[in-house]
């Protein structure tokens, strides 16, 4: 069962700055049986030749790609995984240590979607921040949900877990395919579909370290972070206001994808459930006099939402505070659902008249 377990790195960073984070790798790897990938687009030839060396074990895969983008270096990493269970995709920025043996994961229950190893944020200087080697164990999926965001203790650091590779995929593929902005913005979001999906269970005898020098400063730094992960997507500046309506309406995609493993009218609930918790936090913070050229006019629709509860209703106030975030916004969330779940903008045919 051991070798059903991989990890992917996609690379870019020059050799001595990311030595320590392969080589970590390559010895967990190698003392685990776990299967690495590392796909380099650096194009640094002295890199690959040394990535060679380290990575001769023939359960390690090095690809050598010609210089592209990082979502791309991250798909081509991912996509050298096929044929493995679960996959852990690591920063080349990052470490990863075993403890004692390796447990063997002979006959892991259909349910479970993640094998957690303990993920531990550091920062240098300041050491260890924030630590998560929570499980997550309810078997109903809105209740998993609240126990993520209950354990995640305020930090999303639990993300570096070795995903079911099917549940993986699926979700990755709409994010960095028919997602309309494709922002790192959405990876609360892109939790709550994993968890929605199934158990999580931990890896004992394993340490993840990730690195969180970026998130490391004081609350002013993090909050140009912060709106720097929408600003750099198209967004216009002031967007990471509304970070509420956007996990409202993303996690409401990823956990109905129509090939979640979930029932369908499981599906529905957990994402009612994922609406009215957002919702409810954004109208209790309601942002006013923000940053965004429109946020008069945003308040003003946000208004709507007070005591909605007709899904088709919700959904419409969302597609006109979307497109009060960005002219023509709406138009492409509505054909990310679409795609996403296989029904038109806010309907989720024929359960909804049921609930």
């Amino acid at each position: 069962m051991k070798k059903k377990l991989a990890i992917g790195i996609p690379s870019n960073r020059p050799f001595e700055t990311c030595r320590e984070s392969i080589e970590s790798a390559v010895n967990f790897c190698r003392k685990s049986g776990y299967h690495l990938v590392v796909s380099d687009n650096s194009g640094d030839e002295v890199k690959a030749e040394k990535l060679r060396e380290m990575m001769a074990d023939d359960n390690m895969n090095y690809i050598e790609t010609p210089p592209t983008d990082m979502m791309t270096n991250w798909s081509t990493a991912f996509d050298a995984t096929a044929g493995y269970d679960y996959v852990l995709m690591m920063g080349d920025d990052d470490t990863i240590f075993g403890f004692g043996p390796s447990p063997s994961f002979d006959n892991i229950p259909a349910d479970i979607v993640g094998i957690r190893p303990g993920v531990f944020g550091y920062a240098d200087l300041k050491g260890i921040i924030c630590v998560n080697t929570s499980q997550i164990t309810s078997k109903n999926a809105s209740e998993r949900i609240a126990e993520h965001l209950t354990t995640s203790n305020g930090s999303n650091i639990g993300i570096f877990t070795f995903w079911r590779r099917d549940v993986f995929k699926s979700i990755m593929d709409l994010w960095l395919g028919p997602h309309p902005t494709r922002g790192t913005y959405c990876d609360w979001a892109v939790m709550n579909g994993f968890v929605s999906s199934g158990r999580v269970m931990s890896e004992p005898g394993s340490s993840y370290f990730y690195n969180l020098q970026n998130w490391a400063g004081g609350a002013k730094q993090i909050e140009e972070q912060v709106e720097r992960a929408y600003t750099k997507t198209g967004l216009p500046k002031g967007s990471s206001a509304y970070s509420r309506i956007f996990n409202a309406v993303d996690s409401f995609i990823f956990v109905n994808r129509k090939d979640s493993p979930v029932s369908p009218q499981e599906r529905f609930v957990t994402g009612a459930f994922c609406l009215d918790l957002y919702i409810k936090n954004y109208l209790n913070n309601l942002p006013r006099n923000t940053a965004h050229t429109n946020s008069a006019k945003i308040e003003k629709i946000s208004q709507k939402l007070v005591g909605n509860d007709s899904i088709p209703s919700i959904f419409s106030v969302f597609a006109e505070i979307l497109d009060a975030v960005k002219p023509g916004l709406a138009a492409k969330y509505k054909q990310f659902y679409k795609e996403a779940i296989g029904d038109e903008w806010g309907v989720f045919a024929p359960l909804q008249e049921a609930i």
